[in-house]
This record gives structure tokens, C-alpha cells and sequence, in this order.
């Protein structure tokens, strides 16, 4: 099972989606996308990444109980949110600037991606890795399958685009939950409750201010052009983002589902660092000629109605290597604990509050390209402030 092969196939679909749709429609289920950013930080509260960090060090015969108050306890959050995102659904819209079904769209991504998350990263954390694998095959299949079906019925638009979704990650989510259904046991001690869920709050709250900085670097882009720029150039600057630093986001979160449950057991983080940081810089120069030529062959491929600028394709290349740096370094901090994950976390905030303010000052004049920008010189900032002595000290690793 190749997991290449499986993003591949699901980008194959969505960039089929977004030919038959069109910049205008694509333009808005990027809205819907962006938005549920926002709402996805409380609906998983940070307790999947809690679940890959706490589990893998816990003995077997104690991991059926963590695992139960884990998800439980993520349910609680998920059910919760939705609830209050449908309750104020005007005044959440009305500050994240999209239209009343455009927000309905954010709503329905959020509870499939929601159940495909927990479920994802639980099995990460058990370390089945050919599960997790077989999961990426199963939602590719079915997303592709719902997406020419659409197309098929001449119903290919941004509403069925994020059905779809939502769909896929549902089911597969759902059944990987069913199967390792008998791998849960409720605790019978509330003390063991006590504890094992407030180490998953206090880490999940941590994580969660991860995931405002995650919202606060990808989402300003899209939300504030649409202020700005007319449907057509938001579709473009969706496409430009998405063929690029959503691309390598998706990688970069996929790696660490194999990489944050090793680095969280590994004693001498040291030498992890140099080995990761020579790989990386290694890396930085062929990434960047990749990043490049498959975004020319991605707009290439979505024909005519998208045109392709060089100049904006070199800037979001650039951009997109920083991402996979930025991203993978901040995981790597927060494999070495609270500490670590505290220092990630306020340093993506740094990152994403310049993204926000870049955007706000260069999309009305640099239009898609200045989003770019703003990414790049946010990402950038970050990751210089990583490998600040400081920054170091602060995390634990210069103790090590």
C-alpha cells in the first residue's frame, strides 16, 4: 500500500472537481474550507494529537482504557461545538465573512473530517500503519467514486464537492472505529479517569492553540480575498494554495503520523534535530524545483479557465517549502512534551498572527501573489525563531 498512490488518487479527483466547477465555484467551497479551520480547533480540542502522544509509551494492557477516555472525551468537544456553531451560525458567518450555505458547507466538512481525524489518529498511536494506510485507500476510493458520480449525474458543484467529502471521511472514519471497537475497555477507577483525562485537556488545550495558529496561517488568504478580489481570483488564489502549501501541508501532517509517535519515544532528541535538520536542508533546493514543476503540470491539467503566472507559481513554490520545514520542525518540538509543545505552539501563533497582518496589508495591493507572500514571510519568521538558542533552552532541548 502505497500512501503516495492514495494522495495521489484524491487530488486526482479534486483537481477533476475543480475543472468541471470552475474558479467561481471552486473559489467558494475554498471558503467553506478555510472557515471550518476555525471550527475544527474546538471540535477535536487538540485530543488527537494528545491520543499519538500519550499512548505510545503506555503498556498494552492499560492503552484499551486511554483509548476510551481519549475518544470520549473528544466526542464531548465535537458534540459540543456543533451544537453552539449551529446555535450562533449568524454571528460565526458574519465574522468569518461567508455566506449563509457556504457556512452550512463548513459544517458538514467539519463532522466528517472530525470522525475521520479521531479515528486516524488513534490508529497512529497504536502504530498500525498499514491500517492507517488501508484508511487513506479506502477514503481515496470513495471520494473519487462520489466525485465521478456527480459528474456523471451533471450535478459537479461546490455543494456535492464538500458532500463528498464529508462522506468519504465519514465512512471511513466510522468503520475503522467499528473494527477496533473490541480495543476499547471503559476504566473502573475514577481516579484512572481523573488522570488520564486531564493529562489529554491540559496537552489538548496546548495543541489547540496549534491549531489557531494552523487556522491563522491558512485561512486569512482565502477569507480576506473574498473581501477584496472577485470569485474568479479567489478560485485562482484557492488553486494557487491548494496545488502548493495545502499540498504540503497534507504531506507534512501525514509524515508526522509516522514520525511524532517515534520522536515522542526517541531518549537523545539531539541528535534527532541534526539528523532532521541536515535532511532538510539537503532537501530544500530539489523541493523547490518539484514544488514548482507540479504546480505548472496542476494548473496544466485544470485547462484554460485557470491561467498559470510563472512569477505567483515561483512565489507559492517558495512557500510551500517553507510550510514542509516549518511543519515538521514544529512537530518535532512537540514530541519532546509540554514544554516543547507550549514553545511550538506560541512560536505558530508568531507565525500565523504576521500571516494575518501580511495578508491584510498585501492581498488589496499584490492581489493572489500577496498571499503568498504573506505565507512565506510568516512561515519564514517561524522558522528562524526555532532555531533561536532561546527558543531551545526553553523547550528543554538544550538540556538533552
Amino acid at each position: 500500500r502505497d500512501p503516495s498512490i492514495v494522495r495521489e488518487a484524491s487530488r486526482s479527483a479534486t483537481l477533476w472537481a475543480a475543472r468541471c466547477m470552475g474558479p467561481a465555484q471552486y473559489g467558494e467551497a475554498s471558503l467553506a474550507l478555510a472557515a471550518s479551520l476555525w471550527i475544527q480547533v474546538p471540535m477535536v480540542a487538540g485530543i488527537p494529537t494528545a491520543l499519538m502522544h500519550y499512548l505510545p509509551p503506555v503498556s498494552p494492557n492499560e492503552r484499551p482504557r486511554h483509548s476510551a477516555i481519549g475518544l470520549g472525551l473528544l466526542s464531548i468537544c465535537s458534540i459540543t461545538t456543533l451544537l453552539i456553531a449551529v446555535l450562533f451560525k449568524d454571528t460565526l458567518r458574519g465574522w468569518m465573512g461567508v455566506a449563509p450555505y457556504v457556512y452550512s458547507w463548513t459544517l458538514y466538512w467539519c463532522v466528517g473530517f472530525t470522525i475521520y481525524t479521531a479515528s486516524v489518529c488513534w490508529i497512529s498511536a497504536e502504530e498500525k500503519f498499514s491500517m492507517r494506510a488501508g484508511m487513506e485507500i479506502a477514503f481515496a476510493g470513495i471520494f473519487m467514486v462520489l466525485v465521478i458520480a456527480a459528474r456523471m449525474l451533471k450535478q459537479i458543484n461546490a455543494a456535492n464537492y464538500i458532500k463528498s467529502y464529508c462522506v468519504a471521511y465519514a465512512l471511513v472514519g466510522i468503520w475503522a472505529l467499528l473494527v477496533r471497537r473490541h480495543h476499547l475497555a471503559l476504566p473502573r477507577l475514577k481516579g484512572e479517569i481523573t488522570l488520564v483525562a486531564g493529562r489529554f485537556i491540559s496537552y489538548g488545550m496546548i495543541v489547540s492553540l496549534g491549531g489557531v495558529a494552523n487556522a491563522l496561517l491558512l485561512a486569512p488568504a482565502r477569507l480576506m480575498a473574498n473581501h477584496y478580489l472577485n470569485a474568479t481570483e479567489v478560485g485562482l488564489l484557492a488553486v494557487y494554495q491548494g496545488g502548493s502549501i495545502q499540498i504540503v501541508s497534507l504531506l507534512s501532517t501525514i509524515s508526522a503520523q509516522v514520525f511524532f509517535p517515534i520522536a515522542s519515544r526517541t531518549p537523545n532528541k539531539m541528535v534527532l534535530r541534526r539528523k532532521l535538520n541536515q535532511v532538510l536542508l539537503m532537501t530544500m533546493v530539489p523541493s523547490f524545483i518539484i514544488f514548482l514543476g507540479l504546480l505548472a503540470i496542476y494548473f496544466k491539467l485544470l485547462g484554460k479557465n485557470y491561467p498559470f503566472d510563472w512569477t505567483s507559481a515561483m512565489v507559492y513554490s517558495f512557500s510551500a517549502n517553507l510550510s514542509f520545514v516549518f511543519g515538521i520542525l514544529t512537530w518535532y518540538y512537540a514530541s519532546m512534551g509540554r514544554r516543547g509543545l507550549l514553545v511550538q505552539c506560541l512560536i505558530g501563533l508568531l507565525a500565523g498572527g504576521i500571516n494575518l497582518v501580511a495578508c491584510w496589508l498585501l492581498i488589496p495591493r499584490l492581489h493572489i501573489v500577496g498571499a503568498a507572500w504573506a505565507y512565506a514571510l510568516g512561515t519564514l519568521i517561524g522558522i528562524i525563531v526555532l532555531h533561536l538558542p532561546i527558543t531551545q533552552r526553553t523547550s528543554g532541548l538544550a538540556t538533552q
